[in-house]
């Protein structure tokens, strides 16, 4: 009888180990799962402001301004690599000059759509990533004018193609207010950007 006693705890035992060990490994996988699967949704409003475009011979001094309006959805691994889409629309103007007169073409709705990801290079007291992405801009002309006058405009086409590669710097500063903390990331880079731009137009 007393080693029946003396025996039955120490199964229990062992069964609440187990148990103890089943927990803590479905704990230990939820948090791998969480930490791979972190899904984040941010809005970008983007500024061109006289971003200088290269063109053929008869056409000069081409420029384009105008705002890009996005919602960026983006899935972070192990805070190492961020792939993302963006989709979107635009607001753009682009101006220049052929065969001596100006032209200034105006945009209305249209459909914005990139791809991308990021990727963290080194994270000591500053964070340096690189960012590379491919996005393209399909609007219809709202107007066009040549030399001052309004054209009528039919088969009309504004098409963006554009790849970019930027190097970023940031850093996380933390602002305690309260029972929370809450933090500003100040951030400043240099990006290459190669762009297409094809508009034309038919002029009745």
């Amino acid at each position: 009888d007393h080693r029946d006693l003396h025996s039955f705890p120490t199964r229990r035992s062992s069964d609440l180990e187990s148990l103890f060990l089943k927990e803590e490994a479905v704990n230990s996988a939820l948090d791998h799962f969480e930490a791979n699967i972190n899904i984040k949704g941010s809005f970008d409003i983007e500024f061109l402001i006289k971003k200088k475009l290269d063109t053929t011979a008869e056409v000069g001094n081409a420029e384009m301004d105008g705002q890009n309006y996005m919602f960026t959805i983006s899935n972070n691994f192990g805070g190492v690599i961020e792939p993302y889409i963006k989709l979107g629309t635009s607001n753009l103007e682009v101006n220049w000059k052929q065969n001596g007169k100006s032209v200034v073409v105006e945009t209305g709705p249209g459909g914005v759509w990139g791809a991308g990801v990021k990727a963290t290079i080194f994270d000591r007291e500053v964070k340096l990533s690189l960012d590379a992405q491919y996005r393209e801009t399909s609007l219809d002309v709202d107007t066009m004018k040549l030399a001052g006058s309004t054209a009528n405009l039919t088969n009309d086409n504004f098409d963006i193609k554009e790849f970019q590669i930027s190097l970023i710097g940031s850093k996380k500063l933390i602002l305690p207010v309260g029972l929370k903390d809450y933090y500003i990331v100040p951030y400043g880079g240099v990006t290459f950007s190669s762009v297409e731009a094809d508009v034309s137009f038919e002029d009745t």
